[in-house]
Formats: structure tokens, C-alpha cells, sequence
């Protein structure tokens, strides 16, 4: 999360309450749910479809979520350059590989080339 703080000049003075906190978030960041609010039963499901047609990125999406006994449905499609769609492709495989690194990690120890060589 990052503050903002509006700038202040002379005549007009900023209290410490001005400051208002945004959040920045990625597509592929982890939300997690909210507090529920006494509904019994809520979902969110959301889904990106990113594609490369005649050098332009296709970027396609749909969520939907269930929340307090009200069903909300987005939709959304748009178009970037060719460079967005390389860059979002070595985003998830850098996300992957660092989920599979810290999942592989407890089992370390047990790879040849993780023991330490015995001295004779």
C-alpha cells in the first residue's frame, strides 16, 4: 500500500488525516476475501484471456462475484502492443517458477547436488 499526501502551500494546510492509503494492485496478485457481512453464501470468480493476434495484444475478461445477496458481472476487452504480451508471459513463468522453488524447497536436502561433498 502507498500514502498519498497532498502537497500543501501557504494559505492551505494539509491535516495528518488528509492522507488517504490507495491499493495498487496487480493482475495476478492474491486478493484475499473480505470480512463477510452476514450474507450466508458468497463467491468471486474471475478469468483473463491474453492472446498475440497480427502483433496486437488481445487482452479479454470476466468477472463475476456474489456478494451480500447481489450478483455483479464485469466484462472487459482491449488492446496493447506486442511487447505487453511478452512481458505478461515472463511475469507468470517468473511467478511459477518462484512458487515451484518455494514449494521444492523443504525437499533440498534430499538432491545429490545439495549435500555438501565429504572430505577423504
Amino acid at each position: 500500500m502507498s500514502s498519498i499526501v497532498p502537497k500543501t502551500s501557504v494559505a492551505v494546510r494539509a491535516e495528518p488525516e488528509a492522507a488517504h492509503e490507495i491499493d495498487v494492485l496487480h493482475p495476478f496478485d492474491l486478493v484475499l476475501p473480505p470480512v463477510a457481512r452476514g450474507a450466508f453464501f458468497g463467491f468471486r470468480w474471475s478469468v483473463m484471456e491474453v492472446s498475440l493476434e497480427s502483433g496486437r495484444t488481445q487482452v479479454q475478461g470476466r468477472h463475476v462475484e456474489l456478494v451480500d445477496g447481489r450478483l455483479r458481472t464485469e466484462t472487459f476487452e482491449g488492446e496493447f502492443g506486442p511487447q505487453a504480451f511478452g512481458e505478461a508471459v515472463r511475469e507468470a513463468q517468473q511467478r511459477l517458477v518462484a512458487q515451484c522453488a518455494a514449494l521444492m524447497n523443504p525437499w533440498a536436502w534430499l538432491l545429490p547436488a545439495a549435500r555438501k561433498p565429504a572430505d577423504d
